[in-house]
C-alpha cells in the first residue's frame, strides 16, 4: 500500500515535471519565433523589445506572431 502510494506520487511529480519543461520549451520556442519575425521584419531587435519577449505570456506572443504582419513599428507592434 505504501509502497504504491510512493509509487503514484513519484509519477505524478514526473508529469508535473514533463508538463512544465513542455511549456516552458513552448515559450522559448514562440520567444524564439516572434525575435526572428521583428528581426527579419525591421531589422535588429533592440534589447527593450528583446525585454517586452522575455517578459510576454504565451497569449501576448502569440499575439504578436499575427500582428507583425501589419504593424508599421516595433512600437506599433507591442501597442507602445
Amino acid at each position: 500500500m505504501l509502497e504504491q502510494t510512493i509509487e503514484r506520487w513519484f509519477d505524478e511529480a514526473t508529469m508535473k515535471g514533463v508538463n512544465q519543461g513542455r511549456q516552458e520549451g513552448r515559450q522559448e520556442g514562440l520567444v524564439k519565433a516572434v525575435a526572428l519575425l521583428i528581426q527579419m521584419r525591421f531589422g535588429s531587435v533592440p534589447t527593450w523589445a528583446q525585454a517586452r519577449l522575455d517578459n510576454a505570456s504565451e497569449e501576448q506572443l502569440i499575439g504578436w506572431t499575427g500582428a507583425i504582419l501589419t504593424a508599421a513599428s516595433l512600437q506599433e507592434l507591442f501597442g507602445d
